[in-house]
């Protein structure tokens, strides 16, 4: 008796070839809108930096603050979109509202924050409390 198996090699290929020429909304048959935009973290010696791809906005769309702990970045804006001749088809992304949150920790100076918006991408610098080297070694003069 042979079994014929679910994923045979056709199968497999088939199936592998589809979704790979889908989107996700093709093969769960919904609409899958990514709504918060995802972020780089980078760290230096003197600061870290926050990378947020956030396209089709303004600098005054954001909102920025650090409270508890917690930085917190925020979006907020009205959809334009005023041409009822238009009929969106597939909407696939959508970064008009949301809210990201990143906690903080002790090293970073939070009066020195500051950020930038150019091309499509907020960057948010953290600089880092600058501390005293208390290795190295201090001569002590005998009197």
């Amino acid at each position: 008796m042979h079994k014929q198996h679910l994923f045979n090699s056709h199968n497999l290929q088939h199936l592998v070839d589809e979704v790979l020429q889908s989107s996700v909304s093709d093969i769960f048959g919904q609409t899958m809108t990514v709504k918060t935009p995802q972020a780089n973290i980078k760290e230096s010696s003197t600061h870290f930096t926050i990378e947020i791809v956030a396209p089709g906005l303004q600098k005054s769309d954001f909102s920025l603050s650090a409270l508890d702990g917690k930085l917190h970045v925020s979006v907020d804006k009205t959809n334009d979109e005023a041409d009822s001749n238009v009929k969106t088809l597939k909407h696939e992304w959508a970064f008009n509202q949301w809210k990201r949150s990143f906690q903080l920790n002790d090293k970073i100076n939070t009066d020195l924050i500051s950020a930038a918006y150019d091309l499509g991408i907020l960057t948010i610098s953290l600089p880092k409390k600058v501390t005293e080297d208390t290795s190295s070694v201090t001569k002590i003069n005998i009197q």
